[in-house]
């Protein structure tokens, strides 16, 4: 007729493994606005590797990987700790490339010692401007090292005090209270929603009450149960593959 609206029509396919993926990217590239109505799961959103990956860190004595793969979801800080995301990027771009230099591990990150780089003194120039710069650029790296370190050493303690499934579930908790998590979450909402970009609005928005549902439901399943941390990351690891969006 002319007068439809986007909402208003709807296409139905009987096989949409078959067909969903062609008629999403047909719309997107047609300028078309569409809606698919599916379930799908979310097991790699930042807010799930991130729990994985934490957990890793214990598991793992703080390897390399498991680290970094916590910092790369971006939802290690709470808003605000860098002043742009940026600063935040190339900061830790630094820190990692210190630790694969040195090789830093376990507890290495946790000693309290400061970390400390070396460099040779150039053949020319000033020795003392190159040294100056050299423990202005040790600040920053232990700096941004702490940052990292803070929440999930204090992770690893209370998980290590944990003696049910309970606690454990709770230091999970704690730590996403930490990092402010479901801060950043809603603050990539309301970006997702000012882009036009709304199913992913809606992701972030939602996927904080699923993952507290999954936690709820643990502990009331084996909540009392001695704590495991083998136990436990398999549990939570299997609950966040469950959700479906």
């Amino acid at each position: 007729t002319g007068h439809a609206r986007w909402r208003d029509i709807g296409v139905f396919v009987r096989n949409w493994e078959g067909y969903g993926e062609i008629i999403a990217a047909v719309f997107a590239e047609y300028g078309i606005p569409h809606f698919l109505d599916q379930k799908r799961p979310v097991v790699n959103h930042p807010l799930c590797e991130l729990i994985r990956s934490a957990l890793d860190v214990v598991q793992t004595r703080w390897s390399y990987d498991a680290v970094f793969r916590a910092v790369k979801t971006d939802l290690l800080f709470p808003r605000g700790t860098f002043p742009n995301d940026a600063a935040q990027r190339y900061a830790m771009d630094k820190l990692e490339n210190v630790v694969l230099e040195y090789g830093v591990k376990g507890s290495r990150w946790t000693d309290g010692k400061p970390w400390r780089l070396n460099a040779n003194i150039p053949l020319e120039g000033d020795a003392a401007a190159h040294e100056e710069r050299m423990r202005a650029e040790e600040d920053r790296v232990n700096r941004w090292r702490a940052l990292v370190a803070s929440p999930l050493s204090a992770l690893e303690k209370k998980l290590k005090k944990a003696s049910t499934i309970r606690e454990q579930a709770e230091a999970l908790y704690r730590f996403l209270e930490e990092v402010d998590a479901s801060g950043t979450l809603m603050a990539w909402r309301e970006t997702a929603e000012q882009a036009g970009e709304m199913e992913k609005a809606k992701e972030h928005e939602q996927l904080w009450d699923r993952v507290m549902d999954t936690l709820d439901q643990l502990v009331e399943l084996v909540g009392e149960e001695p704590a495991d941390l083998e136990l436990f990351s398999g549990m939570v690891a299997a609950g966040l593959d469950s959700i479906r969006m």
